[in-house]
């Protein structure tokens, strides 16, 4: 699978582990907007569309095998080096 995509449930829902597993395994994430990403952002670490526009993008994606590249190096980025349980286990413990 290179690109994967994520119908909503309900409007604006966030969906931080289908997110994460889909880069974890080098898959890119084609989404409905979500309310609140944060820390991952669209554009960045996964792409948004509205409902009706997804398949199309989704297909667009697939066409551009750079960006698409870019899209899931950047969000395997953000797994390994922000999200992380050291990174995290830093945060909680304030170590530097």
């Amino acid at each position: 699978t290179r690109v994967m995509l994520d119908v909503h449930r309900v409007p604006g829902n966030f969906v931080g582990l289908r997110l994460l597993l889909a880069l974890a395994a080098g898959v890119a994430l084609v989404s409905e907007p979500m309310t609140d990403p944060w820390p991952f952002v669209p554009g960045v670490h996964f792409v948004e569309a509205p409902l009706e526009g997804l398949l199309e993008t989704g297909v667009a994606l697939l066409d551009d095998e750079v960006r698409r590249r870019e899209i899931v190096a950047a969000g395997q980025g953000l797994l390994r080096d922000d999200l992380s349980m050291a990174s995290s286990l830093r945060r909680v413990l304030d170590i530097s």
